[in-house]
């Protein structure tokens, strides 16, 4: 018969089982804000906005590119030098990559946005998603079970990415596998070991829900709760429909600038 347990470490044991709910139920949280309901508000955020905020991007990418090649040609006549505009040029792809690098990245998530979503599931499977994943987090999170094998570490891996493309049919198999296979992570039984262990798990609920707060402070849930304002929608197409009319006049200002700084370019 194994030795009666003392009601300190009776409690102990209790507040482990806690913590790990408390921090299995955050961690679900905090996957869930990030893999599911971020692309899902930013993807109404696109469809709703999207394209003229996507032409305002657009619109002040060319007048930076004018901006630097007046500048350019500015700097080549100051100092009495030929104006190299293939030079010139090569000079601005290499500054502007990653300009239009994020450029090209933002029409591909409006491309994606004004396609139908038929991947969604329904109540009760988003829910059986929830469920797998926070039975999973309690056994596999490296924050709770720091010496986990390589495969259990690799099982981890593939949960996460299962739950983040919204999975369920992996994520079973995931749980079957790991049911199946016998792999346990040994929980603490010694008092010192416990109390340990939870000192680390409360230190990681801490830092759990500030992570979460941070999330919620951040796009594009700052502006979830005005998707569905319609007068919010508009005002919002209004101001960036003005931005782009006077990013267009002053595309239009540095365009004269520049034809006139090639033709005396030229003239020299």
């Amino acid at each position: 018969m194994e030795p009666a347990l003392s009601p300190e470490h009776a409690e102990a044991l209790r507040n482990r089982e806690a913590l790990l709910s408390e921090y299995a139920e955050l961690e679900e949280r905090h996957s869930q804000l990030l893999y599911h309901e971020k692309p899902r508000i930013e993807r109404e955020y696109l469809q709703k906005v999207g394209r003229h905020k996507l032409e305002l991007f657009e619109v002040r990418t060319e007048v930076y590119r004018l901006k630097r090649k007046v500048e350019l040609i500015r700097t080549a006549m100051n100092r009495a030098e030929p104006v190299q505009m293939k030079e010139i040029n090569r000079i601005l792809e290499a500054e502007m990559y990653q300009q239009y690098q994020e450029l090209k990245l933002r029409a591909e998530k409006l491309e994606k946005a004004l396609v139908p979503d038929n991947r969604s599931l329904d109540d009760e499977e988003a829910q059986d998603l929830r469920e797998i994943y926070y039975k999973l987090v309690k056994k596999l999170h490296p924050d709770l079970n720091p010496d986990l094998s390589p495969a259990l570490s690799a099982l981890w891996h593939q949960v996460v990415q299962s739950y983040k493309a919204g999975d369920l049919e992996k994520l079973r198999m995931l749980e079957i596998v790991f049911d199946a296979s016998g792999s346990r992570h040994d929980s603490p039984s010694l008092l010192d070991d416990i109390k340990e262990h939870n000192a680390r798990v409360a230190n990681a609920i801490i830092k759990m829900i500030k992570a979460l707060e941070d999330i919620l402070r951040e796009f594009p849930f700052n502006i979830a709760e005005f998707l569905d304002n319609e007068e919010w929608v508009i005002e919002e197409n209004n101001s960036t429909l003005n931005q782009i009319s006077k990013t267009m006049d002053e595309k239009k200002y540095y365009m004269e600038l520049l034809n006139e700084l090639i033709k005396s370019a030229n003239e020299q």
